[in-house]
């Protein structure tokens, strides 16, 4: 790793980033600073930190700082992203993201996964706390589909919508969606609560992806720029046959539910008031979506496989119960249908069902006065802005995750004004003020365990049981340790190496995504969307 940076010198950095280089040592000794016991250093970002072509590198060089300056773990430490949008987090957590499942397990693919026990086999990390994904993967296929998912069926794993072949191989994510779209592939399109008109980087190409739907339906609180996209400047309405839906949204203070925050924490939100007119919230429309496509399927002699509609385990009622939707996404026993008090309960078997494992135990109990996600204790014993009695913060309302890393071999904290945990070895137990994420009890004789046994594995979500500052073969495509590159439409020269540009970054070849090759000396601008502004 020192080889691999040396390049990057106080000098370079002048050079590439026009910051001068005092200013730039000035930075360093101060942020390089927090690597001491009674120091902690975060790292904050939001767009600016990702939504570049250089993202997973910025990400990256975060971390492995971090890392040697022994900022995880520690109040006051780690890696924070900054959401746009309170339930961004729990549109993620949730798989809003087209390559996974809820609960960050890895969408199927045809080709690599044609049964559950390879994609079982194949996304199991065996040496690690993931080692349990099969337990919450086949509750996730147990909640999804009910009585139909059996263990002589591989729990409904047919059912389950996976990354196919054609424009299908390239997933879901914003460019082969528009390119998808503007092939014709794909006939319609719902959009919830977004308006691509405006966060798109090639509007053309939205535009006329828009143009080939047969339909589009917009959920939102009013009229927006995706909804009206044949009134756009240059359109002529008439040569443009999308039928467009907009239907009247409920905003957050007309609806309950839950959201989570940047920090983990799923909070719970009363209805303050009814929405007026035809309103209606989200969870009403995806649920009428929901019974009317079964209703449909169930009708259509036509259908071919009707199955994996047919067969949804849903059951919300009419009206829908948002208490229903959590109890489901907390987890439950299927024979008794009584609700887990945590992940730790769910079983690869099908004796379990549970939407999202990383949220069990914010419902645990069969009343809403056991919806944890509403829990307002405004007290802070920790002194450390734990507030671990208000909300939910997932996993097991763990507030600091990786909280290990503020301990010493021993099981001492690093800094004692501090502490998450600690290890007492006249009573030989831990103390617990943040919920410990590693392994301090056995689970079968719940026993302590003393900390030389965590010590060796502070980071039990990953294969090594330690951080890394490589990257495992095969997870990023560019090598193990981040590069600078400079933006892929950036007029000037990278003064790093011979790379310009990421080399994995994916070109389209069609006729709206024509990008520039070679840097031309003649045009030395750089244009911006100017996204945040527009919005």
């Amino acid at each position: 790793m020192k080889v691999h940076f040396a390049r990057y010198t106080p000098e370079m950095v002048e050079v590439t980033t026009g910051v001068p280089k005092d200013q730039f040592l000035k930075m360093a000794e101060l942020y390089c600073a927090t690597g001491k016991p009674d120091k902690a250093g975060t790292l904050l970002y939001a767009m600016g930190g990702t939504q570049h072509s250089t993202g997973v590198q910025i990400i990256r060089s975060y971390s492995i700082l971090q890392i040697l300056l022994g900022n995880m773990g520690i109040p006051g430490g780690g890696i924070n992203a900054l959401r746009g949008e309170n339930n961004v987090q729990g549109s993620t957590d949730m798989a809003l993201l087209f390559n996974i499942v809820p609960g960050y397990m890895a969408l199927p693919s045809e080709a690599n996964h044609p049964t559950l026990a390879v994609y079982n086999e194949k996304e199991t990390v065996k040496t690690c706390f993931w080692k349990n994904k099969p337990k919450f993967f086949v509750s996730l296929l147990k909640a999804f589909w009910g009585d139909a998912a059996k263990k002589e069926n591989d729990f409904a794993y047919d059912y389950l919508p996976k990354v196919g072949k054609g424009f299908q191989a390239a997933g879901y994510s914003w460019i082969p969606l528009f390119e998808a779209m503007g092939a014709g592939d794909i006939k319609g399109m719902l959009v919830w609560g977004m308006n691509p008109a405006v966060s798109s980087f090639n509007l053309k190409q939205t535009y006329a992806a828009l143009d080939r739907l047969e339909w589009l339906a917009a959920f939102d609180l009013w009229e927006t720029d995706t909804s009206v996209f044949w009134k756009r400047p240059g359109a002529n309405p008439k040569d443009i046959k999308t039928e467009v839906f907009l239907f009247p949204a409920a905003d957050s203070l007309e609806k309950e539910g839950s959201a989570s925050n940047s920090g983990r924490w799923i909070q719970w939100r009363y209805q303050a008031v009814k929405p007026h007119g035809d309103i209606k919230s989200d969870l009403w429309y995806a649920n009428r979506l929901g019974l009317e496509l079964q209703k449909l399927y169930k009708e259509d002699p036509k259908a071919g496989f009707p199955d994996p509609i047919v067969k949804l385990n849903w059951n919300y009622g009419d009206a829908p119960d948002v208490h229903l939707v959590a109890r489901e996404i907390n987890g439950y026993t299927v024979a008794d249908k009584k609700q887990v008090p945590n992940f730790l309960a769910l079983q690869d078997d099908g004796s379990t069902g549970c939407g999202c494992w990383i949220y069990s135990g914010f419902y645990p109990g069969p009343e809403k006065k056991d919806n944890k996600a509403a829990a307002r204790d405004k007290k802070d014993p920790s002194g450390l802005g734990l507030y671990s009695g208000w909300a939910f913060a997932w996993p097991v309302n763990r507030r600091i995750i990786y909280n290990r890393c503020s301990l010493d071999a021993e099981g001492q904290p690093w800094n004692p004004a501090k502490t998450l945990v600690r290890w007492d070895p006249a009573a030989n137990k831990w103390v617990r003020i943040d919920v410990p994420d590693f392994y301090w009890i056995d689970p079968k004789t719940k026993a302590e365990l003393p900390p030389a046994e965590s010590a060796k594995s502070p980071f039990i979500m990953v294969a090594e049981n330690q951080s890394r500052l490589f990257v495992p073969k095969g997870a990023c495509k560019d090598g193990p340790f981040p590069e600078h590159y400079e933006a892929l439409e950036c007029p000037y020269i990278n003064p790093v190496s011979k790379q310009q540009a990421n080399p994995v970054v994916k070109i389209w070849k069609s006729e709206l995504n024509k990008m520039v090759e070679v840097c031309d000396p003649r045009y030395p601008i750089i244009a911006t969307t100017f996204r945040v502004t527009e919005h």
